[in-house]
């Protein structure tokens, strides 16, 4: 079963990370290469990339984590990916970034000025979504 995005992120309060990448071959370099302590999985899946990423704790008393993040291209650009998730907002800073950053400079976070940033978030406010920003950052 589907859901709307309205239904999903809206009516049930579903939290979404995002991060924007470049890669030239995104699916290739995610299976060609786990950093240590990771666990990846790739498929694909209807044009989009679901990745399936563990991460085991140093501590063996911990749970290690699992994440699910589907990739996908952005329409236009197919060196440009948006990925998503609803997992919990830490692990997704704690385990999905750094792993792409372990991955430079085969897949790259994308940079975005301010301007960049409105444009974004005034077209989804356009299509009659509401924005929460959670985090602001003074220069």
């Amino acid at each position: 079963m589907t859901q709307t995005v309205k239904a999903m992120v809206v009516e049930t309060k579903t939290r979404i990370n995002a991060l924007i990448v470049r890669s030239n071959d995104l699916t290739g370099a995610l299976k060609g290469w786990t950093p240590k302590r990771y666990a990846a999985t790739v498929k694909r899946l209807g044009g989009k990339t679901i990745l399936g990423l563990g991460k085991r704790n140093v501590q063996p008393e911990l749970d290690s984590v699992r994440l699910r993040i589907a990739i996908a291209e952005i329409p236009g650009n197919s060196n440009h990916h948006c990925a998503v998730s609803d997992c919990k907002s830490a692990e997704f800073n704690s385990i999905f970034m750094p792993f792409i950053s372990k991955h430079s400079p085969n897949i790259s976070n994308l940079f975005l000025t301010n301007k960049d940033m409105a444009s974004i978030l005034n077209s989804i406010e356009s299509q009659g979504y509401k924005v929460d920003v959670k985090y602001r950052v003074y220069a």
